[in-house]
């Protein structure tokens, strides 16, 4: 009678304690599996950041010697007195901007690369790295959209300045200087407008992580969701 109660009450404890066990254990896999999951985008993050600052920062240097060229060709045809030192000064905040951009790497370069480093020696360890890693990934998506935002608006207000430049100097005969603030107007008009309605890549790929949706190098393959 005792040995039947206790083979019981024994047996009752182990499949509690396995299904603990297991619990634990699952929770551990659904850790490491999301670890490697947000690194595998937070890499694809940073490439793409150092791309995206390597372009940006070559638009901006040769927008600036577009504006220099145009305010050595106004200067030496004498057209107009205020046309050369304005794109003087346009070139130089556009040359020193995009020096600074190409040389400067942003958060979405220098995170990842700390996430990276974090030791996974532990479960603990692998659980704090995952929190961290879509702590990480939630801010760069919010940095990514305000940035994406403040910017491209900033396009929009330089680009309708040159086109209103170019529409009060179209009058003048220095028609070379004039097509350059017409095309400067352009460009940045049409990126802006663009960058307004196109979300970021940091962005998408928040909304798929959320989702459950993670890169991977054949495609994307559906996992688990979270929420921030």
């Amino acid at each position: 009678m005792r040995a039947g109660l206790f083979s019981i009450v024994f047996g009752t404890l182990f499949n509690f304690y396995l299904s603990i066990s297991m619990v634990y254990a699952e929770g551990d896999r659904q850790d490491s599996v999301a670890v490697t999951q947000l690194e595998t985008y937070l890499t694809q993050v940073q490439e793409n950041a150092r791309s995206d600052r390597e372009w940006g920062g070559g638009i901006l240097l040769g927008l600036g010697a577009a504006s220099a060229l145009g305010g050595v060709v106004t200067a030496i045809t004498g057209a107009s007195a205020e046309v050369p030192i304005s794109l003087g000064v346009t070139a130089v905040i556009s040359a020193g901007m995009g020096a600074w951009i190409r040389s400067t790497p942003t958060e979405q370069e220098t995170l990842p690369v700390q996430f990276r480093e974090m030791p996974e020696t532990t479960s603990d360890k692998v659980a704090q790295k995952r929190f961290l890693g879509e702590t990480y990934l939630a801010l760069l998506g919010r940095q990514a959209k305000r940035n994406r935002l403040m910017s491209s608006s900033l396009d929009v207000l330089l680009g309708t300045a040159f086109l209103g430049w170019y529409a009060a100097e179209n009058q003048g005969n220095n028609q070379a200087a004039n097509s350059i603030l017409l095309y400067e107007g352009a460009l940045f008009s049409v990126f802006g407008l663009m960058g307004l309605f196109i979300e970021t890549q940091v962005e998408v790929g928040l909304k798929n992580y959320k989702l459950g949706v993670f890169p991977v190098p054949s495609g994307g393959v559906a996992s688990l969701s979270f929420s921030f």
